[in-house]
């Protein structure tokens, strides 16, 4: 490779791999363009001093394919010796791979707590080798939909709220740290049935949004008897849906709006009421 004008001077690549003892040489030689052997001129080689770096800096790489039906945790080891002219050679640290093929496995445990209408999930599992990296939680509601709750990554539990009675089922799938995903299975690793939620009482005056928060659809009550106008309003503050209640009680579907929090706006008259929802 001729480096003019830059360098005056030929660069010599050469490279080889010795598949006995599994070693990778590559060789680079600054050569005087008239003898084609190796310049004596000490501030002629291709690479300069590293002064500002990375003008004096470089890199080789490779690809190896593995063997087939290596086991999980087999481990791959690499490193390199780098020798500058005649200097002793500079030995980098050992790299390691592990060889982790197989998916993950994970548990559920739920608990319920009548007290507090809360359900304690707590998540385990195991991998053969890198690990258990995180574990994504969905739950059904009364076998709709599985719709997403959460992931865990450093702690394996929390809390979730139940918006409403019924048969909360819970899956999880986990990813370990090598990438593998455990197999999605369309049956709950765990489920409880929750019937002791009451509707709060009305205040006075006011309205009341049931349940909160909500999945498909939500209840509005409302202390009055004549028709009043109503929004939900985005947390960017879009209107996503609007219409009026000509009901003391009437539900309202919000399957079609994404998971987030909204206001409710009932208008009535000259007031306006707003109450804050969350939709899983």
């Amino acid at each position: 490779l001729d480096l003019a004008p830059e360098k005056d001077i030929l660069l010599s690549f050469h490279a080889e791999t010795d598949t006995i003892t599994g070693i990778v040489h590559w060789s680079f030689r600054s050569l005087d363009r008239i003898t084609g052997e190796l310049t004596e001129d000490p501030d002629a080689g291709f690479l300069p001093p590293n002064v500002s770096s990375p003008e004096g800096e470089g890199s080789v790489s490779f690809t190896v394919p593995l063997r087939n039906n290596l086991p999980d945790n087999t481990v791959i080891r690499n490193k390199a010796c780098i020798v500058f002219d005649l200097n002793e050679p500079i030995v980098t640290n050992t790299f390691t791979n592990i060889v982790d093929n197989t998916p993950p496995v994970s548990s559920i445990n739920a608990s319920y707590s009548e007290n507090d209408a809360q359900i304690l999930i707590a998540v385990d599992g195991t991998d053969a080798a890198s690990g258990i990296a995180s574990f994504s939680i969905t739950v059904s509601h009364n076998d709709e939909e599985p719709f997403p709750w959460t992931t865990f990554y450093s702690l394996r539990e929390g809390i979730f709220t139940p918006p409403e009675n019924g048969t909360w089922k819970f899956f999880c799938r986990s990813t370990d740290f090598a990438g593998n995903k455990e197999s999605a299975d369309n049956l709950p690793m765990a489920q409880v049935v929750v019937n002791n939620l009451r509707a709060p009482s009305l205040p006075s005056g006011g309205i009341e949004i049931f349940p909160n928060p909500a999945y498909t659809s939500i209840s509005i009550t409302l202390h009055t008897m004549e028709p009043v106008h109503y929004e939900i309003i985005s947390s960017e503050g879009n209107c996503m849906k609007k219409g009026y209640l000509r009901q003391a009680k009437e539900e309202i579907d919000i399957s079609s709006l994404p998971a987030g929090v909204y206001i409710v706006k009932v208008i009535r008259n000259n007031s306006v009421t707003t109450r804050r929802i969350v939709v899983l």
